[in-house]
């Protein structure tokens, strides 16, 4: 039975639901005699009406009333009203498990600690694994892509997984003019995120695929697990993240899908400046040099077409904007959104920066000179795209002149919510990933 604040049980008084799990609900509670807060665990009503289940419960009881180590909550009681059994413990203030595994992994979300020895996790679509040691509160090795195409997931004890296929956030793409009005690009249903046009403009990379704007033809270039492409100038190659390692490293690998993908470098966030802009040259040495190191975090850069200037996104004012540096020669940072602002892109001929204030798409005009400026904003459309929600990646891009540009629109009547259970999983998890 669900508690509401103010309940009373006995001498306690419900403040707060704090969490949930297989057999019962934690509350938040006041003891008013003794003038404490207390952890309150009630049984689920098919618990408390499961023999079995409910002496197992009064053994746990017992096996703690047995303990006594700083590391281990105390309890004060065992009670029961109206026929509900429930534990008094001693409440522990502290962040919630699943913030601080998160914490601890430093990337992505749902994070659950199963008796495996592993945490696993959500990140980009995709469920991940890594050995954990519950003790030191540490991660024992790297990260292991399981599955990929993966939202939201559950762990039993015994060993069942469940999860959802993310088709229900299925996606189109629609090319879209400065006159606000969007048209079908493709028709194909799939989960595009971040489109990127080849240097000719006949070709959209999204994810693992390109795609042929004439032929409406697709092409695998990466296997599962990669994300954001980008294309290099001579449009020969495409690089992009990939998850296989269990880590999010940047390769690259011919543009056609032939050949292995290479490795470009391991993508690291700074301990101290968190997100930076560092350079990578395509040519010769390729060891990264940093471009922008600072206190704020700096993302989503993009040259202009000339290689001259570099826009940016910083939260250095406290909040999302986009500016305009000199490269490779230092000058001055010009301010581009005033109200704010992400997710830059240049115009094909440089002359536009277009950048995303939801749920609008704004322009500026680029005036060169001894000094880079740019006009003030003013709002193409709004409304029919997807947002470039996250904080890392772009979620459109601006073709030629006769095609506008291309974005990512969600649409509910593509694909449909699918559940899938798995028995027996960690035996497949040991195997993926041993914790050891």
């Amino acid at each position: 039975m669900p508690l509401s604040p103010g309940t009373k049980l006995g001498q306690y008084e419900i403040v707060e639901r704090i969490g949930e799990g297989g057999m019962g609900v934690v509350y938040r509670a006041r003891d008013t005699k003794l003038a404490r807060d207390v952890a309150i665990k009630l049984l689920h009503a098919k618990v408390a009406n499961d023999t079995q289940r409910l002496s197992r419960f009064k053994r746990e009881a017992q096996v703690l009333a047995a303990l006594n180590h700083p590391h281990i909550a105390s309890i004060y009681g065992l009670e029961e009203v109206e026929g509900v059994p429930f534990l008094v413990l001693e409440l522990v203030e502290g962040e919630d498990l699943s913030e601080r595994l998160l914490r601890v992994l430093g990337e992505g979300s749902n994070a659950l600690y199963v008796t495996t020895g592993h945490i696993v996790y959500s990140y980009q679509n995709s469920l991940r694994a890594i050995g954990f040691n519950p003790v030191a509160l540490e991660p024992r090795g790297n990260a292991v892509s399981i599955l990929d195409d993966v939202g939201g997931m559950a762990v039993s004890n015994d060993g069942t997984l469940v999860f959802m296929s993310p088709l229900a956030r299925a996606t189109k793409l629609v090319s879209g003019s400065e006159q606000g009005r969007p048209s079908p690009f493709t028709e194909d249903p799939y989960r595009y995120i971040r489109p990127r046009f080849s240097p000719d403009g006949r070709t959209v990379a999204v994810g693992i695929f390109t795609y042929d704007v004439e032929r409406s033809t697709r092409i695998r270039v990466a296997g599962p697990g990669a994300y954001s492409s980008e294309w290099t100038p001579d449009g020969n190659k495409i690089a992009f993240y990939w998850n296989a390692g269990g880590s999010a490293d940047l390769f690259w690998k011919s543009a056609d899908g032939t050949g292995a993908a290479e490795s470009l470098l391991t993508r690291e966030l700074h301990p101290e400046t968190s997100r930076d802009i560092w350079m990578l040259p395509l040519e010769g040495d390729r060891s990264p040099t940093p471009f922008l190191v600072t206190a704020a975090n700096e993302r989503m850069a993009r040259f202009s077409p000339d290689g001259r200037f570099v826009a940016f996104v910083s939260d250095d004012s406290g909040r999302d904007e986009v500016y305009i540096l000199p490269f490779p020669a230092p000058g001055p940072k010009v301010s581009i959104s005033p109200g704010g602002g992400t997710a830059p892109m240049w115009s094909r001929d440089g002359r536009r920066l277009f950048y995303q204030l939801a749920p609008q798409t704004l322009a500026v005009d680029i005036r060169y000179g001894p000094t880079l400026s740019a006009s003030a904003p003013t709002v193409l459309f709004e409304g029919f795209y997807k947002n470039a929600s996250d904080r890392d990646f772009v979620q459109y891009d601006v073709g030629p002149e006769d095609v506008g540009f291309v974005m990512v629109q969600a649409d509910d009547t593509l694909g449909s919510r699918r559940i899938h259970v798995v028995l027996n999983w960690f035996e497949e998890l040991k195997r993926l990933a041993p914790a050891n």
